[in-house]
């Protein structure tokens, strides 16, 4: 009764002293030793002790009794019951996030901390157990959320242990966009916490720079494009936020080609563009100079998704008023609309011009001079409906650049 109100979001409803009941049968049922022979029953009541402790584990009043609740269920990521092992493994995740802050380190946090040495190698040893695709993503998470929660814990012979089974993992993700996008999580979080230590692992090597080629691979069809296309370009804006070029220099100029061809595309253009922007901080203005006659259109089209919103939005109404469009032709204008039709990539491209012209006048002048002409006049114009969407949105940094 108490998982059918869980997953109906209904726990609230339900009347009872959850730590009474922890350390009255609760806990015994998760420090249970079963093995495969054990009856199903005795084993499925396990997997929902499981379930119970990951809803109502914010209600454990003490530092104690959440630690041992850690421990616990880390445990019971090696148990033989394949159903058990992985509602541990959600729920040992949700145990490691629940009081983590990226600028305060809790109690709670601490001990996860103290703890994480047994449900990362259960994690490991778990994910070589498990076959499909979903439970290996499941493992991943944890994996992901563990990093996460012991950010710079993890240096010395912890990250080599970790880094040493990205590869095989790597090889089992096939063509699988959920595993991708785990194994994308998992090294932003181990990039971003370690920085270059974790950068220049062998290990994380072999499957980081592969990792950000497929997911950026915008050749493969539109299907991975739509959905991993993103998760790539922000590993990607990691690895170099965090990467020193005398060590990855030759590494990260070998991928300057792939950018130009997403650029080339339009898509998610706040993100290439702001990878562009690193490389030119790292690399000079020569990483500009080529792209000129790309990024020029580029940053018109972004633009012009600003200007166009509110045009859009009028004519929608009028359309609506005179009922005269067809649906097939309201969809084409949509369709017309994707390649840059998000704000985001229109306010992209502002701090894009803005950031550039501050660093590189010249060459910035060149690449954006367009686009921000386009936009001035668009602010200054008396009795535009435009005015006030633009000026929320536009990097005054930019004028004074």
């Amino acid at each position: 009764q108490l998982c059918k109100f869980s997953i109906l979001d209904k726990a609230s409803e339900l009347n009872f002293d959850f730590n009474a009941w922890w350390s009255g049968e609760l806990l015994s049922l998760l420090q249970m030793n079963l093995t495969i022979d054990q009856p199903v029953p005795i084993r499925m009541l396990q997997a929902r002790a499981v379930q119970i402790l990951e809803v109502y584990s914010g209600t454990l009043k003490n530092e104690q009794d959440y630690t041992v609740a850690f421990v616990a269920a880390s445990h019971l990521l090696a148990a033989p019951d394949l159903v058990v092992a992985l509602c541990a493994a959600r729920c040992v995740n949700h145990l490691a996030l629940l009081h983590f802050k990226p600028t305060e380190v809790t109690p709670q946090l601490q001990k996860v901390r103290e703890n994480s040495i047994l449900p990362l190698g259960n994690a490991f040893a778990l994910a070589n157990r498990v076959v499909g695709q979903e439970c290996l993503r499941t493992v991943l998470v944890l994996v992901s959320g563990l990093v996460e929660a012991n950010g710079t814990c993890l240096e010395g012979n912890i990250l080599n242990a970790i880094a040493e089974q990205l590869p095989p993992l790597w090889e089992r993700a096939g063509d699988s966009v959920a595993i991708h996008s785990c194994l994308v999580s998992v090294l932003s979080h181990l990039i971003g916490k370690l920085g270059a230590i974790a950068i220049e692992n062998v290990n994380v090597q072999k499957v980081l720079f592969p990792l950000i080629d497929y997911c950026t691979d915008i050749n493969a069809g539109m299907l991975r494009a739509d959905t991993l296309l993103e998760d790539g370009l922000r590993l990607w804006l990691v690895t170099l936020v965090t990467s020193r070029m005398a060590t990855m220099g030759n590494y990260l100029s070998t991928m300057l080609p792939r950018l130009e061809a997403i650029l080339k595309t339009g898509l998610e253009a706040h993100l290439s563009l702001k990878v562009l922007q690193l490389y030119a901080v790292l690399i000079g203005p020569t990483v500009l100079q080529p792209l000129i006659g790309t990024l020029q259109p580029l940053l018109m089209d972004c633009v012009s998704c600003i200007l166009k919103e509110e045009r859009d939005r009028q004519s929608n109404n009028n359309e609506e008023m005179s009922d005269t469009t067809s649906p097939n032709e309201e969809n084409k204008d949509q369709e017309k609309s994707t390649k840059a039709g998000l704000m985001k990539d229109g306010v992209g491209a502002l701090h894009f011009c803005s950031d550039i012209l501050q660093l590189y006048p010249a060459v910035g002048s060149q690449v954006g001079q367009a686009a921000i002409i386009t936009v001035l006049k668009a602010i200054i114009t008396p009795k535009d409906s435009r005015a006030d969407n633009l000026k929320e949105n536009f990097p005054y940094t930019l004028v004074e650049a």
